[in-house]
């Protein structure tokens, strides 16, 4: 993030969060704000604690361990999941997650049982997508998410 952009989204403004006449902390506030509909990461241990209690995951693992299974797509997906620590950041966002996500998905993973309505497996999808949450930032929005920008780098963005 660059003074410049800091700069020409204070003074723009072009989603109208009403920066104009407020003071660098208000702005922060602002900008900051989590109001915009979008995917935050969360845990593997988060995600394999929503998968446990919804099936999805000794599903996963019993398909993946079946000998007569010939996908190796999805024991490769299993034992990653599974390897990965707890405390390590599962972002939906990425392409490689949200491949593996669509994949899980295509295979009707998400569904309560197997059989499961297409409904249901595209509502527990979307339920595990937002585990993070599903509001971002405009700062999160223009540089990434967990962004965030003080009230110093604005008042020194705005004026240079």
């Amino acid at each position: 993030m660059e003074l410049s952009e800091i700069k020409t989204e204070i003074t723009t403004d072009p989603t109208g969060l009403g920066y104009a006449g407020k003071s660098p902390g208000a702005q922060s506030h602002l900008i900051n704000d989590q109001t915009i509909a979008g995917m935050r990461p969360f845990t593997y241990g988060g995600a394999r604690r929503w998968a446990s209690a919804n099936g999805v995951l000794i599903r996963a693992v019993r398909r993946a361990e079946d000998e007569s299974e010939t996908d190796e797509v999805l024991s490769s997906i299993c034992r990653g999941f599974l390897d990965v620590p707890r405390d390590t950041e599962l972002d939906p966002n990425q392409a490689d997650i949200s491949g593996m996500i669509t994949y899980l998905h295509s295979l009707g993973f998400f569904g309560a049982t197997y059989g499961a309505s297409d409904a249901t497996n595209d509502a527990r999808r979307d339920e595990f997508l937002i585990l993070g949450g599903n509001k971002i930032s405009r700062a999160e929005q223009l540089w990434g998410v967990g962004t965030q920008v003080a009230h110093t780098l604005i008042t020194e963005a705005v004026s240079t």
